[in-house]
Formats: structure tokens, sequence, C-alpha cells
């Protein structure tokens, strides 16, 4: 052979060798084809392993590749091709839906879950890419698959799981409190916006709900639950619900009562439920009071405020009873007075209201009548009838009367001249049962000069005054004051 053909065949040899090696390593180069993308793709990095995960593929889509023992994808070793398959997605989850969307597939599908309202398969194909879920629990993990006919029998894809989101509702709302119940597990702590609970709750709720109390009448409020302590980590935030407003009755009487209305601004309508048959509608009432009268006696009534005049809107409701009994006073004099009680048989008791706050209960015995003595002249009296020895149910309404103003009595007056100037002295006894705090005071009139002189009330029972003149005649009248009420002695005149 010669030299040149030698060199040659050393070359190609060596070619061989190296090429062989590669295919030893197990050398291949991938090239993916057809239409995503183009089939002029870039080649591959070397594989030194038996096999090669591809990523970033699109659903529903088909693909070829073929893999080469060289750098440069020219000596082609073997091609496979296949066909992606579909996706089946969620999102837009809230506590009781999410949205599925599928990729990959086109014409009809159906859809099935592991748990819920969905674990039959669906019966109406989807005719787009994205199904609406609803009817779903809070926090709870569903599964959910497509399929490519209404038996479920055929998988297209399965959607990873989705945890529905937890739950804080409120509930049970009056005046002054509210029920709050969370969905999730046990241990969480709430917290408000405003009002009395915006620091994070010091223990932990145990339970699926907890009872609020102390907020205001018709404020707006809006509670979260969290996991931790410092209310850092959030599971759920409630809607924001409004507190009724409060609607109380007052002024009890047996026939009478007065309505009050709280945390509630502008025009507010009334009507009453209970007993039947209901009332109407009222008109506007502007106010926060509404006085009612013509009620019977020993009801119970129920009413109900609205914002509207169709009083289909209800912001507060009350339920009260009228009192059975009736209590009057008569016979009333400076000491003394009668209680007269109507509608009631057997025992009862009395205890003044006012001006003493801390009266004790009396038995009025069996009777229709109970005489009071011992009371003080000027004072303005109101005494309730109760149905117990503690006096802590009442039966009636208070009964005021004002017992009689007792004059100033035993008016004198002296004078004393001298040089033609004179002193005069006025004075007066008080009355004996008389307490507290009253006025005297004393008028004087000159007939001579047509002077008047008022003296500004006192509770001394005397006056002296200088400067008046020999041969003027002087009258003086006392007065006691009290209560607002004016009493006068009789006139004394001193010549």
């Amino acid at each position: 052979m010669a030299a040149g053909e030698r060199r040659l065949a050393d070359r190609q040899r060596r070619h061989r060798d190296r090429r062989d090696a590669d295919y030893r390593r197990a050398l291949r180069r991938l090239v993916r084809e057809g239409d995503e993308p183009a089939t002029d793709a870039a080649c591959s990095s070397a594989i030194s392993g038996t096999t090669h995960a591809l990523a970033t593929l699109s659903a529903g889509t088909t693909y070829a590749y073929t893999a080469y023992r060289d750098a440069a994808c020219a000596d082609a070793i073997g091609s496979a091709a296949f066909t992606t398959g579909a996706t089946l997605t969620a999102s837009s989850v809230t506590a009781t839906g999410a949205t599925l969307t599928i990729a990959g597939h086109t014409g009809g599908w159906h859809y099935r879950a592991d748990t819920g309202p969905d674990t039959s398969c669906a019966a109406s194909a989807v005719t787009g890419a994205t199904k609406t879920l609803t009817g779903l629990s809070p926090g709870t993990a569903y599964t959910y698959s497509a399929y490519s006919d209404s038996a479920c029998a055929t998988l297209l894809a399965t959607a990873s799981s989705f945890t529905t989101a937890d739950t804080l509702t409120a509930s049970n709302v009056t005046d002054t409190g509210a029920t709050l119940t969370f969905s999730g597990s046990a241990g969480w702590y709430y917290q408000a916006d405003t009002g009395p609970d915006t620091s994070c709750s010091a223990s932990a709720v145990t339970g699926a709900t907890k009872t609020l109390t102390g907020l205001s009448p018709g404020t707006a409020y809006t509670y979260s639950a969290y996991s931790d302590s410092a209310c850092a980590t959030l599971l759920a935030t409630a809607g924001a619900f409004t507190t009724l407003a409060s609607l109380t009755a007052g002024n009890l009487a047996d026939t009478t009562a007065t309505l009050t209305i709280a945390g509630h601004t502008g025009d507010w309508y009334l009507k009453k439920t209970a007993p039947t048959p209901a009332g109407t509608c009222s008109s506007a009432i502007s106010g926060t009071t509404r006085n009612l009268s013509s009620l019977t006696r020993n009801t119970t009534y129920t009413y109900e405020a609205y914002s509207d005049s169709a009083c289909a809107t209800m912001i507060a409701t009350v339920t009260f009873s009228t009192l059975p009994s009736t209590l009057s006073a008569g016979s009333v004099s400076n000491t003394s007075a009668t209680l007269t009680i109507g509608h009631h048989t057997g025992n009862w008791y009395v205890k003044e209201t006012s001006p003493s706050t801390t009266a004790s209960c009396s038995s009025a015995g069996s009777g229709a009548t109970h005489d009071l003595s011992g009371l003080t002249d000027g004072v303005r009296y109101v005494y309730r009838a109760y149905s117990d020895s503690a006096c802590t149910t009442a039966i009636t309404a208070g009964a005021s009367f004002d017992t009689t103003l007792y004059p100033p009595t035993n008016v004198s007056v002296s004078s004393t001249c001298f040089f033609g100037a004179c002193s005069i002295t006025a004075r007066w006894d008080r009355n004996s049962s008389t307490t507290g705090s009253v006025g005297y005071g004393l008028e004087v009139y000159e007939f001579v000069w047509s002077h008047w002189q008022t003296v500004s009330p006192t509770t001394d029972a005397s006056f002296t005054r200088s400067g008046t003149h020999s041969g003027n005649a002087i009258r003086v009248r006392a007065f006691r004051t009290t209560g607002g009420v004016t009493i006068w002695s009789v006139w004394v005149q001193n010549n």
C-alpha cells in the first residue's frame, strides 16, 4: 500500500474511533421537530444519561423529537413523536366557589370531584374552556378531574387539589352584640376595626363561635380571624355587619309607655307586632321618643322600629308589659296623704322613690288604701306600689303629689327711733316640721314714701332694717319659698 493511502486510512480510522467513543459515552443531541416550535430548533447540549426530561411543553400538542450522536445534530440515531395531555387548573378560589380552566383540549368536556356537590359526573358538557363552581364548603380540600365523556370514563386531566377559603360570619346581631362563626379549625383569634375589640383577643377561641358583647347600637363593625395571638396571620375577614338600633320602653304605666330609640339618625317609623292584630306603619317620627297611649292594662306588647315608611327594613325591636295596677294620691295636707291602689287584690307594698331614693319598703296591707304621715310640707313626693316585700316588682307607675306649703306664722314688727331715724325689726316663726333648705324672706312697705323692699330668701327667721322715718306706717309680711312655690303670711302693720 502506498504511503498516501496509508495516511488516508489512518485518518479515517481515527475519525471512526472518535465517533465510536462519542457513541459509547451515549452522547446524544435532541432537536424538537414539528409546529411547536419550528423545525429549525437549536441542537441541545450534551446529555450523558439515558433519559431527558422535557419541560414547558404546551398542553394538548403533538411533538416529534430526534436524538443525534453529534453536537451538530447531523448524525441521527432515533426519533419519537408524542402528544401532551390536557391540563385542568383551579383559580379564583373563594370560600364557596372556584373556577376550573382546561387547556390542551377542544370541544366539550365533563367534570367530577372527589368530594362535595360534584361527586357525580356533570351531565352537561362544558362547551368553553372554563367552568365556575359554586356551593362548595369553606375550608375544604377538593380535587376535580376532566373527562371527555358524560360517564366520566375517559380521563382528560386531573387538577391539582385546591382548598376553599375559611369564612368568618356574623349572626344573631342585636343592638349591643352578635355571634361570630368561623368555618376553620378551633384555636383562632379575632380583632375588629372599631369598638371594644380593636385589640387582638387575649385568648384563642376554642370552638367555632364567639359571642360578642358591649357593642354600640347602630354601629358598623368588621371582624377578622387570625391564627396567632398577635393577629398577624389572617385566616378570614367577616363581611361588615351593623348592630341594630336600640329601642327601649320607659315610663311604664297601666295604659301608657314611652319608646326611645338610640343608634339611629333621621326619621324612623313604628309598628306594633304583638299582640295581634298587628298595627300599621306609623308616620315619620323625627325625634328620639314616641309616647304610646290607650294601651291595655297588664298586657305584653312588641313594637318594631323601621327606617322606611313601608316598614320593610327593621332597625330595632322592643317587648314590654304594661303595669297591672294604678296608684293615686289624695287627701294631701302639709304632712300627710292617702294612696289608693286600683285593679289589685291581695297584699301590696309601697316605697318612696322621690325625693328620697333610699327609702325602705313598707307594707300597705291588703286593702285599697294606705295612709302616709310625717311628710314635709311643700315637698313633691313620688310613691310606687309593688307586689313583693322587697319592692323589686313594680305593679304601678309612680304617683306624685305635693304636700301643702306651710306659711311663716306669728309675724311681728317693732321699731326703735332716735331723733327721727328709726329701725324696724320683723320676726316670724318657722314651721317646726320643716327640714332641708327652705328660703324665708320679708316684704316691707312704707306708706308715706310708697316704697317697697323685698328681702331675698334666707334661712333666718328675722330681719332688721334701718333708715325708716318716724311717723311712717310700716307694713310687713313674710314669705316662704321651697320647690319653686311661694306662700305668704298675713300682713302685719306698725304705726
